[in-house]
């Protein structure tokens, strides 16, 4: 069984509890790798602050996360894990992170492990909103790393003032490859059948978007796939896109073995992810947490319009994968307020809108960008109503 996750982060566009109402804390977060399956985490603020307010990611952080400072305790409040002095100010706070790869439906993995000791280590999860002076504000964090003795450290992309967020830290032996447009560290253990789909993909994929959306992207792609393992049945793919990075970890017994459903699955992944960096990609472009539906159904609409493009996929294939999405909406009544929802809906709503994807995903990039708002569905429906226009497929 081919199991797929895809996950586009989200900087504050869904909020935690409060919106921010004053300027960013100034926060430098040192990471630094103390033992194999441990990161001393210590946060030194600018100014004092009274908590810091994590969005929670099930039980992750109560299960992996020690806090080494006294007095200072971590707390589950509803859908935030808060981090405090029982009220006192404070500007330091150390904590003892460890490594945790298990599976959390929607959300990123907190760390994924390389076959070779290496981990990819999401910074996201140390970033939240504080509170200070009776306000919740954003963090503005600077992170410094350190790896476990001559360990590489490679920290991921910038972050934007509409994005904040970043991505994955790389610690272990590797150093980044080219990959076309990428820089790609991938999983030793990784079949060559598996190498070359990914770089093969990720080259021709973005080749194209660039040239379909009239964009191309201030810095390299950064491409880091593990393989977190061949103990399990199945074929578990979990990808995810942030801050110009392309995320992905394999895990199962059939990841062994070349198949052309193995490789289809693995194109449909990372055309998916790049439509999403694609999509984000500028410096005032966010998109709104409240209607995952139009950005997620928008890179299967992109996904689809590329992989045809690119010859990566038949159109047979593509009409198979409509015709499958159409009527998973349709048993849904239209409704994108479950999982299957968001994508399968989201997707048939592109479609029916009857315009080419990439006039409607111009339209959103250039009006976000314009207006420093969020792609929502009021802009969405405003894409979909303006006078068709021809592009014309990129030849390869």
């Amino acid at each position: 069984m081919i199991r797929r996750f895809a996950l586009l982060f989200l900087a504050a566009t869904a909020g935690l509890h409060a919106e921010p109402v004053a300027s960013p804390a100034p926060v430098t977060i040192e990471v630094t790798h103390t033992a194999p399956d441990t990161w001393r985490l210590h946060y030194r603020f600018a100014r004092p602050v009274t908590a810091i307010v994590y969005h929670a990611i099930g039980p992750y952080r109560q299960q992996a996360w020690t806090v080494a400072t006294p007095g200072m305790a971590l707390q589950r409040d509803k859908d935030a894990d808060v981090l405090s002095a029982a009220g006192k100010p404070f500007d330091t706070v150390s904590i003892d992170v460890h490594a945790y790869s298990e599976l959390i439906e929607k959300e990123y993995l907190p760390a994924s492990r390389f076959s070779d000791g290496g981990v990819s280590l999401f910074l996201g999860q140390f970033q939240g909103e504080v509170r200070e002076a009776g306000q919740t504000v954003d963090m503005a964090a600077d992170f410094r790393l350190q790896g476990l003795g001559k360990e590489s450290a490679m920290a991921p992309p910038a972050g934007t003032a509409a994005m904040p967020m970043r991505g994955y830290a790389y610690f272990g032996p590797q150093q980044p490859a080219p990959a076309g447009v990428a820089d790609a560290i991938i999983d030793p253990a990784a079949e060559p059948w598996l190498k070359e789909t990914m770089t093969d993909a990720t080259a021709r994929l973005s080749q194209y978007y660039e040239q379909a959306y009239g964009h191309k992207l201030k810095q390299r792609l950064r491409l880091q796939a593990a393989i977190a393992g061949y103990d399990t049945p199945g074929f578990s793919l979990k990808g995810g896109a942030v801050q110009g990075m392309l995320v992905y970890t394999f895990r199962g017994q059939q990841i062994k073995g070349d198949h052309p459903e193995k490789r289809k699955a693995v194109m449909k992944t990372i055309a998916h992810e790049m439509a999403h960096i694609w999509q984000l990609s500028g410096d005032h472009i966010s998109v709104d947490g409240h209607a995952p539906w139009v950005y997620e159904g928008g890179a299967d609409a992109m996904a689809m319009d590329a992989l045809l493009h690119t010859g990566l996929w038949t159109a047979a294939q593509v009409q198979a994968f409509a015709d499958q999405q159409q009527a998973t909406c349709g048993k849904l009544g239209d409704t994108t307020g479950t999982y299957d929802g968001i994508y399968a809906c989201g997707y048939a709503r592109h479609l029916r809108s009857g315009k080419d994807v990439k006039q409607v995903w111009r339209t959103l990039r250039e009006r976000s960008e314009r207006e420093h708002a969020p792609i929502d569905a009021a802009m969405f429906d405003d894409a979909i109503k303006q006078p068709a226009v021809v592009f014309q497929p990129t030849a390869h």
